[in-house]
């Protein structure tokens, strides 16, 4: 391994680190303050050595996430797409989101209180497929993924959904016997959409 290599590899593992530390105990204004510090250091010194990856920005999507502060949904996805934008014009593939970089989000979505959560779920799940298809394989949509929208369809209060949940567990089956493994139906998703009729 290069000593370029070795030393990005380093830098990375030590902002994640201490990002990580702090959303561990909910502390997201120091997580968010790391962050932004290491894109502070790229800014002003052009070193791409300190340029986030994948792990240092779902660091901080992740305690955006697990926080229940207002902006908390808006500074998450503020935050992915960022990730996403800076990915395509760097052409750098180590910070594209990935699936634990959706997932988190639609994990935040589910967990608030918004009328409008299952449809901002649906919307996020569709891009993470359509950027699957266009080659961005990290981006598959897992059984976290679908179960996450299915949940939060089933828990709202829309009388569109029992139809959308029921929608959601098709199309699951489709991905599974054309190929996408990690979309397998199981138990507890048969039972979500039983729940959501009921």
């Amino acid at each position: 391994m290069s000593k370029v290599l070795l030393k990005q590899n380093l830098m990375h593992h030590c902002f994640s680190a201490v990002i990580s530390a702090y959303a561990n105990r909910g502390d997201v204004q120091c997580a968010q303050q790391v962050f932004t510090e290491q894109i502070n250091v790229v800014q002003s010194t052009s070193d791409q050595d300190f340029l986030p990856n994948t792990a240092c920005f779902n660091a901080v999507i992740n305690a955006w996430s697990n926080n229940d502060r207002p902006d908390s949904l808006q500074t998450s996805e503020v935050i992915l797409q960022r990730m996403q934008d800076l990915a395509e014009s760097s052409g750098e593939p180590s910070l594209r989101p990935n699936v634990v970089s959706f997932n988190s989000v639609l994990k935040a979505w589910n967990q608030s209180n918004d009328r409008n959560a299952p449809f901002r779920c649906e919307q996020i799940l569709q891009r993470m497929q359509h950027l699957y298809e266009k080659g961005h394989v990290d981006c598959e949509p897992n059984v976290i993924s679908f179960s996450t929208v299915l949940d939060c369809w089933a828990n709202s209060s829309r009388k569109e959904a029992p139809e959308r949940a029921e929608a959601i567990l098709r199309r699951m089956s489709y991905l599974h016997e054309v190929g996408n493994k990690l979309a397998k139906p199981n138990l507890v998703l048969h039972n979500t959409v039983m729940k959501a009729w009921a």
